[in-house]
């Protein structure tokens, strides 16, 4: 015993030791996310073509007033009166819009945050919080950083006992340490929760009840319950969470499983779709991570190996080679089906009047930060809904369910001037979203060079600074 303890004390000196080493190893910023000190405080967009979300059409020949980060204007060019004092950028021939939001990633380095932006995602919200992105949160925030607007709930809740547990969650065992988990995760600065799938009943109410007195807004996979015994997975009612208050369901995937038991019953999805409409519940379909899990398997993992790859997290990468290696070998076309059947459950869920929201679960299975939003709002286009019902899933709906009502989400008088300037009309091809020429993030101007710094910079996220980051989190340090 005497042994083992003094073994212990001597590998965690050691690890405390690495660690106080890789806090000096590759600790700044990238170039590109650093703000420049000789930005102009007020902008005018002229002659440009805008997308204000308030509807479905985009205005002619308008100009955007901006001023110390607010829309101080906006309307006809002829009936707006421009501030001397201006930096004049030139929107003749280009569409202006809101800038996206991503309801779904993980972010591990800085270079997420350049992939974002050079996307023209301007606010994203965390699924999976470690004490680090409250850092970045509030170097965004007081501007020292550049960044999208930075919403991370606090470490994933599960059960022991549960499916899929890792290391990044925080488990809990009933309900009194369920309770303690949400207190704990808000007295660190966390507001917000994130469920996993197999959270036991009792947990799961204890942590509503919790998170409720603490105004600490909950979402994540439905969930099923502790597995019995004798079976691999939990099952309990899908509709125990429909009257929980819950801002957002994850997951298709996680969704069909639960509910319909992986049934493609178009008849039964839109029997739930309805409840879900009544239960007035957002649903985050995440349709992108899918379809990346269905691609690894028609190429035999070779879409692992894609050129853009390399703006995947490293250390992500290799702690999941196991993952890729499986579904890489995965024989059968069930997922392919099934990948159908969730594009169209987006369409039904639409048409029952369920609120939708554009998440793509970034940093997970292959699935890349910023582009991915991109082809979130293509595969909602292919289930059904026009670019302006898609656009609304990454802006208007997205910016009310994270209390941005009113801030954000739309191009008027009085909201942060949150904004993406590109060629083309989204309104006619999402796709064109890819390649911005322009950023504005809270009244900070990214020109094409900015962007292609951000670019260059999202393809270089860095293995040591996430391990600097994760293994004190893992260690409970």
């Amino acid at each position: 015993m005497t042994l083992l303890r003094y073994a212990s004390i001597s590998i965690l000196v050691i690890v405390t030791l690495l660690i106080s080493i890789l806090i000096f190893v590759q600790r700044g910023t990238p170039e590109a996310l650093k703000p420049s000190l000789d930005q102009a405080t007020a902008y005018v967009i002229q002659s440009v073509q805008v997308i204000s979300m308030d509807q479905d059409q985009a205005q002619e020949n308008w100009t955007v007033v901006v001023r110390d980060g607010v829309i101080t204007d906006v309307g006809p060019d002829a009936e707006i009166t421009l501030p001397s004092d201006a930096e004049i950028i030139d929107g003749n021939g280009k569409t202006l819009l809101p800038g996206l939001i991503d309801m779904h990633v993980h972010v591990y380095d800085e270079a997420d945050l350049a992939a974002f932006l050079s996307h023209g995602v301007t606010t994203v919200r965390n699924n999976s919080g470690m004490p680090f992105h409250l850092t970045m949160q509030d170097q965004i925030e007081n501007g020292r950083i550049l960044g999208p607007r930075l919403f991370t709930s606090g470490p994933i809740l599960n059960e022991i006992g549960g499916r899929n547990v890792n290391e990044l969650q925080q488990l809990v065992d009933g309900p009194m340490e369920a309770r303690a988990a949400v207190r704990q995760q808000y007295d660190q600065g966390f507001r917000s929760i994130k469920l996993y799938s197999n959270l036991s009943i009792a947990s799961y109410e204890a942590i509503l009840d919790e998170a409720a007195e603490l105004n600490m807004p909950v979402f994540g996979h439905p969930v099923e319950g502790l597995p019995p015994a004798d079976q691999p997975y939990g099952r309990e009612p899908f509709d125990h969470v429909l009257d929980d208050n819950l801002v957002t369901l994850e997951h298709m995937e996680s969704i069909v499983w639960h509910a319909l038991n992986d049934e493609m019953d178009e008849d039964k999805a839109r029997n739930l779709a309805r409840r879900i409409a009544a239960a007035g519940i957002a649903v985050d379909p995440t349709l992108t991570v899918h379809q990346n899990l269905t691609a690894l398997i028609r190429t035999a993992g070779a879409h692992a190996e894609r050129d853009e790859m390399d703006m995947f997290n490293p250390l992500v990468f290799l702690v999941e080679a196991g993952t890729y290696d499986f579904w890489a070998s995965y024989e059968g076309n069930d997922r392919e089906q099934l990948n159908d059947f969730y594009r169209r459950c987006v369409q039904i869920f639409h048409e029952e009047g369920v609120k939708l929201v554009v998440g793509t679960d970034a940093q997970a299975m292959v699935t890349l930060p910023g582009s991915s939003v991109i082809r979130e709002l293509e595969l909602f286009v292919q289930a059904g809904l026009s670019p302006f019902e898609a656009l609304r899933s990454a802006t208007i709906i997205p910016a009310e369910l994270l209390g941005l009502e009113g801030k954000t989400g739309m191009i008027q008088t009085g909201y942060r001037a949150d904004l993406i300037l590109v060629e083309g009309n989204p309104l006619n091809d999402v796709s064109v979203l890819e390649h911005p020429t322009g950023v504005m993030l809270n009244g900070v101007w990214l020109d094409q060079a900015d962007l292609d710094d951000l670019h260059e910079a999202a393809r270089h996220p860095s293995l040591l600074r996430t391990v600097r980051r994760v293994i004190p989190f893992l260690l409970g340090l």
